[in-house]
């Protein structure tokens, strides 16, 4: 039921989109984008970081596959978001 629910939000969603967005000044279509972005970029961390670590009978164990995939995104020099640049480098 949630995933029909969810389906009918995002196609709805896109349809106001359609009808209002032209309305929206430049700028704030560019601040919805960013905000949008940052959301996703934020859960699909939080997503990671639970799937990192597990404890299995009250033993802390890793999942080596996210690790190493949050260990490449954190090692990369350079993290680009739009409007934004950050440099990591030390």
């Amino acid at each position: 039921m949630g995933t029909l629910i969810n389906v009918v939000l995002i196609v709805l969603g896109g349809f106001c989109g359609l009808i209002f967005g032209k309305r929206l000044k430049p700028q704030v279509q560019d601040s919805l984008m960013l905000a949008n972005g940052v959301a996703v970029l934020f859960l699909a961390i939080g997503g990671v970081m639970t799937q990192m670590l597990s404890e299995e009978s009250g033993i802390l164990s890793q999942n080596s596959g996210y690790l190493a995939i949050g260990l490449v995104i954190v090692s990369s020099r350079e993290l680009y978001i739009p409007c934004f640049s950050f440099n990591i480098a030390a």
